[in-house]
């Protein structure tokens, strides 16, 4: 302590002026109070000027973080918005097939099982050899 006292002491008197060798910076404690001296030697309006610094980016870092987190949410639902109107076009289109289908195995089901053999409606209504033999057996 009384040398950190003495070092300052010493870095006060000369000012600052005086640009210490290469092999006092390269000690550590030595290096320290150059560090304790040119913090000591602020004037009073230095550090009232560098906490107003430190405020305004306080502040404009809390701003970002708001707006990052608001971007993330409008992201969000509208990624959420997106996902539904895909999800309905594709159970839409799903939808549509499972009609088609259904519609194949009623024209097969009431006007053709009597009639014509399992080949020939299957080529008819575009349905597999298996499910044609299904209604028949249904």
């Amino acid at each position: 302590k009384k040398v950190r006292l003495l070092w300052l002491r010493f870095l006060k008197e000369i000012g600052g002026e005086i640009e210490p060798p290469a092999e006092l910076t390269d000690y550590p404690p030595i290096r320290q109070a150059l560090t304790i001296s040119q913090e000591a030697a602020y004037s009073r309006a230095e550090p009232l000027a560098y906490q107003d610094v430190l405020d305004a980016i306080r502040t404009e870092t809390a701003y970002v973080g708001e707006k990052v987190t608001e971007a993330k949410a409008r992201g969000r639902e509208e990624g959420i918005r997106l996902g539904r109107e895909e999800g309905i076009e594709v159970g839409r289109e799903e939808g549509i097939e499972l009609g088609r289908r259904n519609e194949k195995l009623a024209i097969a089901n009431n006007n053709l099982l009597a009639v014509l053999d399992d080949a020939a409606i299957a080529a008819i209504t575009g349905l597999t050899a298996d499910d044609v033999q299904k209604l028949r057996n249904a």
